[in-house]
């Protein structure tokens, strides 16, 4: 999975990869708020979201509104019966790290210009370092 742009003005890169039932998603840049389009803003689903948060109600989903703006650098999802469910802690760092070799590995194959991205830069093979301390301390 990859993705980079919604709309030109709505940057959020994130790599992603599916693995039998399991799902690892890398958001690039997670301290910058994700991008609402113009379409997902007017609907129906948002604005009850907006007016929820707004009135302090929940939202009865597995997410609040702020964490679906700042989403988690590293996300895990089991799959199963067309839904995500997040895989809890004593299992989240060894399924990830299965998916994230994986998912390396495919970036290293495909010349992906964001494999070392946040932390870094590709100059010919290597990652390079930014020494931007982007990562969360």
């Amino acid at each position: 999975m990859s993705h980079s742009f919604h709309e030109v003005t709505m940057t959020y890169p994130m790599r992603g990869i599916r693995k039998s039932n399991l799902k690892l998603i890398h958001n690039l840049i997670p301290r910058i708020p994700f991008p609402i389009d113009q379409d997902f803003y007017v609907s129906p689903t948002f604005q009850d979201m907006l007016n929820r948060t707004g009135d302090g109600k929940p939202l009865n989903w597995r997410k609040s509104l702020q964490k679906y703006y700042y989403r988690e650098e590293w996300e895990v999802f089991a799959i199963k019966n067309h839904s995500e469910i997040e895989i809890p802690p004593p299992w989240r760092d060894a399924v990830r790290k299965d998916l994230e070799r994986d998912l390396l590995a495919w970036q290293r194959d495909t010349g992906d210009p964001w494999l070392c991205f946040p932390n870094g830069v590709l100059i010919g093979q290597k990652c390079l370092p930014l020494l931007n301390d982007l990562r969360d301390p």
